[in-house]
């Protein structure tokens, strides 16, 4: 579940959020943070398909350019599927969103000021009406540069979006346990960050916020592959933190080659809520 409760069980949950919200469906909510192909874009759905071509020759001339999905596009769409099918087995709906923000300046921390908007305009969606549901699973993933924007959204969801107050169903920095609860990430998934094409990317650091309850952080093995952008290891029951290595040819190749994992991370946590007593009926 998306809040943190004494009890972990759909009763106490539908006692303190009110006899309507049993009755609804569970909305789980994914969260898809791309990569660098998008340079400027704003707002839900900004992953572009604009950044490959292939062209077909044609005797002496060359046809016109085919648009190509991005490699951030076509993981967004499977794992959607997966995330999708996983919820109707318990009864449950998914809402989904992406977003490509523009990954430039002087180095990691100037790139983290640029980014703030966008990962503010995905906080304002997660947490806006009709969508974050604290029944539900709450799921954010990031690929190459996403990876760094999925860590830093959790770690300002943690300053900002802290706490679920019961009475008026929002988000908040702070509260107390009599009208509210802590919120949780309950999965996150980052594959092969990357930022190496800024100044000082490739020593860039990640460290998995406290707020997540299950980090899975899929990189590529490679030759002096910088130990300081692996996120430390955790065994804690509520923030579970683990590495994992793929051994394929490219970069590009990680979010296919993750695939299978990812589905089951999936299944494992809405098959946890589910274990919780947490389905619509």
């Amino acid at each position: 579940m998306s809040v943190k409760l004494l009890f972990e069980n759909r009763r106490q949950l539908v006692d303190r959020l009110g006899a309507h919200a049993g009755n609804q469906p569970v909305r789980n909510t994914l969260l898809f943070f791309g990569g660098y192909i998008s340079r400027n874009p704003r707002g839900g759905q900004g992953l572009t398909g604009t950044g490959l071509y292939v062209y077909v020759p044609v005797g002496p001339i060359q046809a016109p350019p085919i648009e190509l999905p991005t490699h951030s596009m076509i993981a967004y769409d499977e794992i959607k599927t997966k995330l999708e099918e996983a919820a109707r087995r318990h009864h449950g709906r998914t809402l989904t969103n992406s977003y490509d923000p523009c990954m430039t300046g002087a180095g990691p921390d100037q790139c983290r000021t640029q980014c703030m908007d966008v990962r503010n305009e995905a906080a304002r969606w997660v947490f806006g009406p009709g969508v974050f549901d604290p029944r539900g699973a709450l799921i954010v993933y990031g690929y190459s540069a996403g990876a760094f924007n999925a860590v830093w959204f959790c770690e300002e969801v943690a300053r900002t979006h802290a706490w679920y107050d019961f009475a008026s169903r929002r988000t908040q920095s702070s509260g107390d346990q009599i009208r509210g609860s802590e919120v949780s990430i309950d999965l996150l998934i980052t594959v092969d960050p990357s930022i190496d094409n800024l100044p000082g990317g490739r020593e860039a650091t990640l460290a998995s916020p406290r707020i997540v309850r299950r980090h899975i952080n899929y990189y590529r093995r490679e030759q002096n592959a910088p130990p300081s952008r692996i996120t430390r290891e955790m065994r804690d029951p509520d923030h579970y933190v683990d590495n994992r290595p793929r051994f394929v040819s490219s970069h590009q190749d990680m979010p296919d080659a993750t695939l299978e994992g990812v589905e089951w991370e999936i299944r494992h946590v809405l098959n946890g809520l589910m274990g919780a007593g947490n389905s619509a009926h």
